[in-house]
């Protein structure tokens, strides 16, 4: 669905701490129009810094690039500039990957072809399509890089800059390349365990005080000592439904 903001839109996101600049403000103004699908959740301190396009985000993710609206982002995740996500799969098993053998809702080109030489023309066949991309916890996404429909980056997984990602990737794990591999992990087995074991991306950062985030061993044995006096931090999501603006479909 699609809004165009008012000042009540600003409020909102600035109530929210939903950002779309990489200043304080909102970076949206009056008449801007915002994308996003009707079931999307956002918790806050996010920031869409290019395009505005709106997407499920967990706290202190930020986006570098246009996001689509149909893919997930868990929390801690940073998503360099020009990152892509083709979500539309063209049937390369049929005889054709054109849009005549498959689309519902034919494009111009071929609206016009059937208008002129034959309307009732039916010979539509199904092409399944792939959820959207899955984007866990602690996700970096270097510069460039696409992103296939049906993957899912685990967890603490880095994505060097211009890959191409077609499957998914396991938690911790460093990739690159066209089609990308794994290249190396990117701690030793002991300490991803330790890491996933923690599930530190449940907390507030500022809960962190203290803790020395250089060394994930030496952390995360801190932060099981520290554990028991904390409570996962739940600051709940804006449902953007109710995002108020004018209405545009």
């Amino acid at each position: 669905m699609q809004i165009r903001a008012t000042r009540h839109t600003i409020e909102f996101l600035h109530d929210h701490r939903i950002s779309m600049s990489s200043e304080v403000d909102e970076g949206v103004t009056v008449g801007d129009v915002l994308e996003f699908v009707s079931g999307c959740e956002i918790e806050p301190y996010v920031g869409i810094y290019v395009g505005k396009v709106l997407c499920p985000l967990g706290f202190q993710t930020y986006s570098n690039s246009v996001i689509n609206p149909n893919i997930s982002v868990g929390r801690y995740c940073s998503i360099g500039p020009g990152v892509t996500y083709p979500i539309y799969r063209h049937p390369i098993e049929h005889i054709s990957t054109s849009p005549f053998t498959h689309e519902l809702n034919p494009r111009g080109q071929v609206i016009r072809a059937m208008g002129d030489f034959r309307s009732d023309y039916a010979n539509i066949h199904s092409n399944p399509q792939r959820p959207a991309p899955r984007i866990e916890h602690d996700v970096w996404i270097g510069a460039g890089s696409m992103i296939a429909s049906g993957v899912t980056l685990g967890t603490g997984c880095v994505v060097a800059s211009g890959s191409v990602v077609t499957r998914s990737v396991p938690a911790y794990q460093i990739i690159g390349g066209n089609p990308a591999e794994i290249i190396r992990p990117r701690f030793p087995r002991e300490i991803i365990g330790l890491l996933l074991a923690s599930e530190w991306w449940r907390y507030n950062f500022l809960d962190f005080e203290g803790l020395d985030l250089s060394n994930p061993e030496v952390f995360c044995k801190g932060f099981e000592a520290r554990r028991a006096s904390l409570a996962p931090f739940e600051p709940g999501r804006a449902q953007l439904v109710h995002m108020p603006g004018e209405r545009l479909e």
